[in-house]
């Protein structure tokens, strides 16, 4: 079967024609029912967003479960467990309460906690990984170290020659920090474990992900992809088709 659409840009009054086929007996692949969810900046924690006095946004976010709720974006990057190198602080007190609101949602939320990437050490990541795990309980989905690294090289937070490889050598550190201060926190827990976020620009639309995907094959349990609507054009659009490349490199 196939739609057709026409597509009318009133500013030079041009019709662009689109054609959508699908088959009425492939069902293709089954999207996981909790794959609904939503993504918050880490600054949230430090304010009053997530607190269990707020019925009515408890009672928003239950009416979507199961989903995952991220904590990250840019300023997972901008703030750090302890203040370090002077960013603004995480503390235990305000991981507390962000865990405190996750209980108070139905059992079938879960957490993906960002942890700074942009100047940590490994025992302070690991510090407060291992407090996040213990706040968060059964909650816990799985920690994405930094947001966006591929654009490291682009927003200051690296040199403007930052490589994948280095990338990738500091962050099998901080992962294998928190890894050895968290037991379990690998592949075979369960299925959880480290999620990767990147960006798609149209520059280097495979740039991190796929050879991220392949080194990490046996610790990552997930990979996402930042696809920006503003940022979909003929160069992006065969990365929105590449997920078998994905599962490829994962062996899955």
């Amino acid at each position: 079967m196939a739609l057709f659409f026409c597509a009318t840009t009133t500013a030079v009054a041009a019709v662009v024609p689109a054609t959508v086929s699908f088959s009425l007996t492939n069902a293709g692949l089954v999207l996981n029912p909790a794959f609904c969810g939503l993504s918050y900046d880490k600054s949230e924690l430090t304010g009053s967003l997530f607190v269990t006095n707020d019925i009515s946004m408890i009672q928003m976010f239950s009416q979507i479960g199961p989903a995952v709720l991220r904590v990250g974006a840019d300023s997972v990057d901008t703030t750090c467990w302890g203040g370090l190198s002077n960013l603004t602080a995480i503390t235990p007190a305000q991981v507390d309460a962000f865990a405190a609101f996750m209980k108070a949602l139905p059992t079938n939320w879960h957490v993906i906690y960002g942890i700074n990437m942009s100047v940590n050490t490994p025992a302070n990541c690991a510090a407060e990984a291992a407090y996040a795990a213990n706040a968060l309980g059964s909650s816990l989905l799985g920690f994405e170290i930094g947001n966006e690294p591929d654009e490291y090289a682009n927003n200051g937070i690296r040199a403007s020659a930052y490589t994948y490889a280095q990338f990738l050598s500091q962050w099998q550190a901080l992962a294998a920090a928190i890894t050895n201060t968290v037991p379990g926190w690998a592949v075979t827990n369960g299925g959880n474990g480290w999620t990767l976020r990147v960006r798609c620009p149209p520059s280097i639309p495979r740039g991190y992900t796929v050879p991220f995907a392949g080194n990490e094959a046996g610790v990552i349990s997930m990979v996402t992809q930042h696809i920006i609507a503003g940022m979909v054009n003929h160069q992006t659009q065969p990365w929105l088709f590449s997920c078998n490349r994905i599962r490829a490199s994962l062996g899955r």
